[in-house]
């Protein structure tokens, strides 16, 4: 009995790891069907797709994906609203984050304030992020779907934020999803069949990599920031406090297009959900952390 356990969890796990590299492929993929991004992997696409256990729908909700984008990047960048930030991710990574979102945000503050006195010198006004579908135009790519099966869904979302590095961190973990009760992980995670979710490319910049954030809605009407289970609240701040250090510290090097200062902020700001270092000279694509 115990040898026929064993070799049922070692199907389960090939089952998974199957699953999840044609997923990742087909998210990568240049054209529908990945042959391009499997004829070089190491490329960064120029367009992307939902992976495995969803369908690709239009849900006419762009204009509010992307007011959740600029209330995530507004939040990031105002004094005191560390837990609001919080509050713009998914029911499963809030409550992971936990009270950790009511830290003190002394250190952060003083950079924000640092921004903010920088950003109102420059652009003779406050930070106020209120042109959410001016900012973010045909640059960045919405494909929004919802899910068909939970139990694939469950292994492959969120999407993996960049390439490379993040994604064999990925292949490595996700496969353990499977071998637990898929139902229940997926009602954790919200992903009931018939969820609506939403995936954007973010374009890579001179300071940060491509970087697909993944969105899923949530009850009664809002849209939230969906990152890897492993983030914690800890890693969050401090990938914020770097990414705003560094904001901070560059502030020669803003655009003087306010709106592209905006999409600046933006890339940065969603690059610490998801763990991208900045480094001297452009950004790294490597996160701290993964799922």
């Amino acid at each position: 009995m115990q040898g026929k356990q064993i070799r049922t969890s070692f199907i389960a796990a090939g089952v998974a790891a199957i699953v999840l590299a044609f997923a990742v492929s087909y998210l990568w993929a240049d054209d529908p069907v990945g042959g391009a991004a499997q004829a070089n992997p190491g490329a960064v696409p120029s367009s992307i797709n939902l992976p495995a256990g969803f369908q690709a729908k239009d849900l006419n909700e762009q204009t509010d994906i992307k007011k959740e984008l600029a209330s995530f990047t507004e939040n990031a960048v105002t004094k005191d609203h560390f837990d609001n930030l919080c509050n713009c991710l998914s029911k499963q990574d809030k409550d992971r984050v936990g009270e950790y979102r009511d830290r003190d945000v002394t250190k952060l503050n003083g950079r924000i304030d640092q921004i903010q006195k920088a950003w109102k010198e420059k652009y003779n006004e406050d930070f106020d992020f209120d042109n959410a579908k001016m900012v973010f135009d045909d640059r960045y790519q919405i494909v929004q779907g919802e899910v068909s099966d939970p139990a694939v869904a469950v292994v492959t979302w969120p999407v993996p934020a960049m390439p490379g590095e993040a994604m064999k961190a990925s292949e490595t973990q996700r496969p353990a999803d499977i071998a637990r009760d898929k139902t229940k992980a997926a009602d954790e995670a919200k992903l009931e069949k018939g969820r609506n979710v939403a995936i954007v490319r973010f374009p890579q910049t001179a300071d940060t990599p491509t970087l697909i954030v993944s969105m899923i809605h949530q009850m009664p009407d809002s849209w939230k920031i969906d990152v890897p289970n492993s983030r914690t609240g800890e890693q969050i701040y401090n990938d914020l406090l770097t990414q705003l250090t560094w904001l901070g510290e560059n502030s020669a090097q803003w655009p003087a297009n306010k709106d592209d200062a905006y999409r600046m902020f933006a890339n940065h700001v969603l690059a610490a959900a998801y763990g991208a270092q900045p480094e001297k000279g452009g950004m790294s694509g490597s996160p701290s952390d993964t799922r």
